[in-house]
């Protein structure tokens, strides 16, 4: 079913293996693994490029692997000397995103020896914890959850408001959660009856807010706190709400209004 990335998992895997370095796949990959696997169309911002989430224990682990990928003649670095992340295997970009208490500090990530590259890396033990397990090229390999992927594009997104893929792949997962996760449904009748007199029957809107209510389970709370503050945020929230839908949409007021409701949706489940 992935075979678009199944070369790049088994070239990889091996590099990862040779130092017990754990992984997931993060990004809009993994929307796209999240997307094939319910049996729904892909989202119209295509990707090429396959983002890891390491667990590494040290710098010099994360050295290790980065002196094994130059030994390896299908991986080369990024020709930008300052993008610390960026390599490609064959002809397929991949980036790779450390983790972990050896690494980062308060929930960021500063490369040495200058410190310039900063990656805010908070709730991605977390991803890993409740990630998704696919078979992809007989291998079993995490894929972050759709609730996750949400969080992590939120707060990616709050970092750098220009790219505008985080806020698209929001819209994406958001509108596309009760096919991605059918059983959502089902949930709302069992368990949240009460969502379904809040929103007129909106079975959409309920299931966002169950999604961050399950999103409140799953991370920690200095991360859950971090989305608070950007939902929360009225500003920040239109913004977020506009760079969701495409500027040349015929309706536009009209699906801005509609993402800022999936967003207060959202936003309404985190404080359950």
């Amino acid at each position: 079913m992935f075979t678009d990335i199944e070369d790049i998992v088994a070239g990889l895997i091996a590099h990862f293996e040779k130092f017990n370095i754990e992984f997931f796949i993060v990004g809009a990959k993994a929307r796209d693994i999240l997307s094939k696997n319910a049996g729904i169309k892909l989202s119209p911002r295509k990707t090429s490029d396959v983002d890891f989430a390491i667990l590494v224990d040290s710098w010099k682990t994360l050295d290790d692997l980065r002196n094994s990928f130059k030994e390896d003649s299908s991986i080369n670095e990024s020709s930008d000397k300052n993008n610390m992340v960026r390599y490609h295997y064959k002809k397929t970009p991949f980036d790779i995103v450390p983790f972990g208490d050896g690494v980062e500090k308060d929930g960021k990530i500063s490369w040495p020896p200058f410190y310039k590259t900063i990656l805010t890396v908070v709730g991605y033990k977390e991803a890993m914890s409740f990630a998704k397990v696919f078979d992809i090229g007989g291998r079993k390999i995490k894929v972050t959850s759709p609730e996750m992927l949400v969080a992590l594009k939120i707060v990616s997104w709050d970092e750098n408001n220009a790219r505008d893929r985080d806020a698209k792949d929001i819209h994406f997962i958001l509108t596309n959660y009760s096919n991605i996760d059918p059983d959502v449904e089902n949930d709302i009748y069992e368990n949240f009856d009460q969502l379904i007199d809040k929103y007129s029957g909106d079975t959409q809107l309920a299931s966002i807010s169950i999604l961050g209510y399950r999103l409140s389970k799953f991370t920690n709370e200095t991360h859950k706190n971090l989305i608070l503050s950007i939902l929360g945020n009225e500003e920040k929230i239109g913004r977020l709400s506009r760079s969701m839908v495409s500027a040349y949409t015929v309706n536009l007021d009209e699906e801005i209004d509609h993402s800022l409701s999936l967003l207060n949706a959202l936003l309404f489940g985190l404080n359950l």
